[in-house]
C-alpha cells in the first residue's frame, strides 16, 4: 500500500466516525492570530497543543526555519491575507530548538538536488532567490527575532498588529518568549 493509499484509507475511516454534523467554522481565526513557525515534522499537531490552539483559532504559515531569509515575499502573501481578510490582529514568530535548517547549506543542499537528477543550469537560475538565504542563517533565537523585526517594519503590516517571537522545545513543548509585541 503507498503512503497515497494509506492517506485515503485514514480519511474514509476519519469520515466514517464522524458522521454528525460538522461544527460550522469560520475562515477567521477565532483568536484573531496568525502564527510563523517551521515545517518541522515533530511540530505537526505538536505546537498546537503545547500553545493551546484548537482548529478555528488560528492561521499557520510554515515556512523553512520558520525564517523567510532575505524575502518576505512568502510570508507577506499569507499574512496580508490573514490581516487584511480574515481579521488578524497578532502575529506570532515560532522557532524551534535543533532547527534542520540551520544546519544545512547551500552546498549541501545544492549536492542533494544534483543528486536527484536537478540539472546545474536550474539549479544556477534559482540560486540566489532559494538557495541563499540559508548561507545568512546564525542561531534559531536571533533568526525569529530578525523576522520579528522585518515584520515590525514592513510597510504593508499596520503598527495596529501585535508581533511577537517565541521559541519552543519540539519536544518537550516548552515555549520561551523572545519577544513581546505588547511591550512596543
Amino acid at each position: 500500500m503507498t503512503v497515497l493509499d494509506e492517506l485515503l484509507q485514514s480519511n474514509a475511516e476519519f469520515l466514517l466516525k464522524n458522521q454528525v454534523q460538522p461544527e460550522k467554522l469560520s475562515k477567521k481565526p477565532r483568536r484573531q492570530i496568525a502564527l510563523i513557525t517551521c515545517m518541522d515534522t515533530r511540530l505537526v499537531g505538536f505546537l498546537e497543543e503545547a500553545l493551546g490552539i484548537q482548529r478555528g483559532d488560528a492561521v499557520i504559515i510554515k515556512l523553512a526555519g520558520a525564517v523567510a531569509g532575505n524575502s518576505l515575499d512568502a510570508a507577506l502573501r499569507s499574512l496580508m491575507l490573514a490581516i487584511y481578510e480574515l481579521d488578524v490582529k497578532e502575529i506570532i514568530v515560532v522557532g524551534h530548538h535543533d532547527c534542520g535548517a540551520l544546519q544545512t547549506s547551500p552546498h549541501r543542499l545544492k549536492d542533494s538536488m544534483r543528486l536527484q537528477g536537478i540539472e546545474a543550469n536550474w539549479i544556477e537560475q534559482f540560486e540566489h532567490s532559494i538557495l541563499s538565504w540559508l548561507d545568512d542563517l546564525t542561531e534559531v533565537e536571533s533568526e525569529v527575532l530578525k523576522l520579528v523585526g522585518a515584520l515590525r517594519q514592513n510597510p504593508l503590516i499596520p503598527s495596529t498588529v501585535r508581533i511577537h517571537g517565541l521559541l519552543i522545545d519540539p519536544v518537550r513543548g516548552e515555549a520561551a518568549l523572545l519577544h513581546s509585541g505588547y511591550h512596543c
